[in-house]
């Protein structure tokens, strides 16, 4: 062996037993790291009954998803596994890269065809599409599972579901975690209105014909967790529209009104409850006698999934605004 190689192998193990001593750089910490979204971390085979009581099965992580709705969508992307998803519905508008998916359709009438050939290891939709299209997904060779999205909880559930299924169960558990804490901040923030009388609240999604949230929603939730009564909790629907008549027999003290997004649709709001005030029948109502009319962001209270923390926020300032006043400042 020449000196030059001798000089060479010396060199090379003197490298290799520096790298082993020196500190790693920044940036190669695994405590904030998440799963690419190629990896799945579940256990395979697994079977879960889904919300139409259906048994599905998956071999392994599905690597292609297709999402039949929005707040799936929204899950994909907080649990970080949106290089995966293929396709969504053109309802499927958050976040803003979300509607750069390609599209097949809506959850009621997706394009089948165009399904099948996305070839995905995955559907994710909600019950919100017919008990009939899964059994004609299932028909065609798709695997498809439809979330219940119930109550706050059962979407926290759902959100843990699906990180299942991805074969990311952690990233499902850190985000519902981030969820609870945000939660509890908000509830904390609003706590001492505890000893306080408990007002009458009515969540609207409209004032012509009164669509509202009721027991078992997840937004009728939002509304007893802020110390007050939904005056549509009584109703044998989650999701009922309210009679005139019974509207003005419970005279909520406060209406929450989900307004949607742009300056145009509020001002057109603003005229609305504004002409409320004038109404022979409204202005009997004990919210609009007292200007307590509010309006929220529509796009919150629509899709049950990680923002649905920034639907508690706007329900808890609704109803208790001395809560977050400039001196309180805002929830983080």
């Amino acid at each position: 062996m020449t000196r030059k190689i001798k000089i060479y192998l010396v060199g090379v193990f003197l490298g290799c037993l520096l790298l082993t001593v020196l500190p790693k750089p920044f940036g190669t910490s695994r405590k904030n790291a998440r799963p690419s979204a190629g990896q799945g971390h579940g256990i395979y085979p697994m079977t879960m009954t889904d919300g139409y009581e259906r048994d599905v099965s998956l071999k392994s992580a599905p690597g292609r998803i297709i999402s039949l709705a929005p707040s799936v969508t929204e899950i994909l992307y907080a649990i970080g596994v949106e290089e995966r998803l293929v396709a969504n519905t053109k309802f499927d508008l958050y976040p803003p890269e979300a509607k750069n998916i390609y599209k097949i359709g809506d959850m009621r009438h997706p394009n089948l065809e165009m399904m099948v050939q996305l070839r995905p290891g995955l559907v994710l939709g909600t019950v919100l599409s017919p008990a009939s299209l899964y059994e004609r997904m299932e028909a065609a060779g798709l695997t498809a599972v439809a979330l219940a999205h119930s109550d706050w909880e059962g979407v926290l559930a759902d959100i843990g579901t699906v990180g299942k299924l991805a074969g990311v169960p952690g990233e499902a558990l850190r985000a519902i975690s981030e969820l609870r804490e945000k939660r509890d901040r908000i509830l904390e923030k609003i706590n001492f209105q505890r000893h306080k009388p408990v007002q009458r609240v009515a969540l609207l999604y409209d004032l012509e014909k009164l669509y509202s949230a009721g027991s078992g929603s997840w937004v009728g939730d939002l509304i007893e967790l802020c110390h007050a009564e939904n005056i549509a909790a009584g109703l044998p629907s989650a999701w009922p529209q309210l009679s005139l008549e019974g509207f003005l027999k419970s005279d909520p003290q406060i209406v929450i009104l989900a307004v949607g997004e742009g300056v145009a649709a509020r001002q057109t709001a603003t005229r609305a409850i504004h002409d409320l005030e004038k109404d022979a029948v409204w202005k009997q109502i004990n919210a609009v006698r007292n200007g307590r009319v509010v309006m929220v962001s529509k796009s919150y209270f629509d899709v049950p999934g990680p923002r649905m923390v920034n639907a508690l926020e706007e329900v808890a300032r609704a109803i208790h605004p001395e809560a977050f006043s400039a001196q309180s400042g805002q929830v983080p």
